[in-house]
């Protein structure tokens, strides 16, 4: 047992394993192995993100910054007609209906946003969730659609049975509007069930971490609810008047019909604070307290070249282990046989007996 341990430490391991990440570091990352250095969209924890459609039809953001109540936007592309943002990313639709990601909104040139391709029908509104990288939509048909892989390159754009105009997805969960302003549940977003609820709205925003939802009347009343949402909401009235919301984490940003843009720090309150001006759409992102911590499976949505890169690396690494293993054994053999074997009497030995 000792010669083999040797054997693996002295001989094999070692070299193999630092092969592997080399050869793993070199495939992610193949200029760096030159002395050069590979740009690579830098991945920021998640943070408080505003995305906005202003009335030139702009697509303005912002990171609200605690130390300070005034929102500093930032212009990215004009011609828009629909966002929405998460995780520090966002899905956008343009004027032409075009649809596109953005994998990093405090980083990357909006001008060179990854044109996504659409299904059948198009897209006039969406709802993204970055942080398990799943984006829904609708088209001006009611067509519902919904995207879990590839979706930045080539989504598997699956059409479910449902007529809505305006979806809020959360949690694998969604809330849908249809024409006539009826509210509808449904507990999967990959299913068919939709329930239909009490309630008449021509917006709504639900936020799946809280069971809660949120949403105004072409009247400009807001209502939300947090109790048996998903069967019978018990909606309740809160003051103001606006025409659009976006809630996340019990937050709530919302615009009424002038574009005046208001933000209240509990969605129950209806204590509205005047941030902005001039808006037609928002979308609002609030990760939590618990938003700077390393989700695997974000990052790995996130990451998949690294991942595969990864992947390959460690295949060849258990391959030479197992490599390494039998040719141990078959040693280990040889010298069993060794000192196993036959036992040749010495003649001498006999003869002074």
């Amino acid at each position: 047992m000792i010669k083999i341990y040797n054997f693996f430490k002295n001989n094999i391991i070692i070299d193999t394993f630092q092969n592997a990440i080399t050869n793993t570091v070199a495939a992610a990352n193949p200029t760096s192995m030159m002395g050069e250095t590979k740009v690579v969209e830098e991945k920021l924890p998640p943070a408080v993100l505003i995305c906005g459609i202003d009335n030139s039809n702009t697509l303005q953001t912002t990171f609200p910054d605690i130390t300070s109540p005034q929102l500093k936007w930032q212009s990215r592309r004009s011609n828009m007609i629909n966002v929405s943002c998460s995780n520090n990313q966002l899905i956008f639709i343009d004027s032409q209906f075009g649809l596109f990601y953005v994998p990093n909104v405090k980083t990357y040139d909006f001008a060179k946003a990854v044109n996504i391709p659409l299904p059948t029908g198009g897209l006039t509104q969406v709802s993204f969730d970055g942080y398990n990288m799943i984006v829904m939509g609708v088209n001006s048909a009611g067509s519902v659609f919904y995207a879990n892989k590839d979706i930045t390159t080539k989504p598997n754009w699956t059409q479910i049975p449902g007529e809505l105009v305006h979806i809020s997805y959360s949690n694998n969960q969604v809330f849908g509007l249809n024409s006539a302003g009826a509210v509808f549940y449904n507990s999967n977003y990959t299913s068919d069930k939709w329930i239909k609820l009490n309630g008449i709205l021509s917006n709504i925003s639900f936020d799946g971490k809280n069971m809660c939802v949120m949403g105004t009347n072409k009247a400009g009343e807001i209502y939300y609810a947090n109790e048996t949402i998903t069967t019978n909401p018990q909606w309740k009235k809160v003051n103001g008047g606006l025409n659009m919301v976006s809630l996340s984490n019990k937050e709530v940003y919302g615009i009424n019909t002038p574009g005046e843009l208001y933000y209240s720090s509990d969605y129950t309150t209806g204590a509205w604070t005047k941030v902005g001006s001039g808006f037609k759409q928002i979308s609002f992102d609030n990760p939590g307290p618990n938003s700077g911590a390393f989700d695997l499976t974000t990052w790995m949505a996130q990451n998949p070249d690294m991942v595969m890169y990864i992947g390959i690396g460690l295949g060849f690494l258990i391959l030479i282990i197992i490599i390494v293993l039998v040719s141990s054994k078959e040693h280990l053999n040889i010298e069993d046989q060794f000192i196993e074997g036959p036992f040749i009497e010495d003649p001498l030995i006999e003869r002074h007996q």
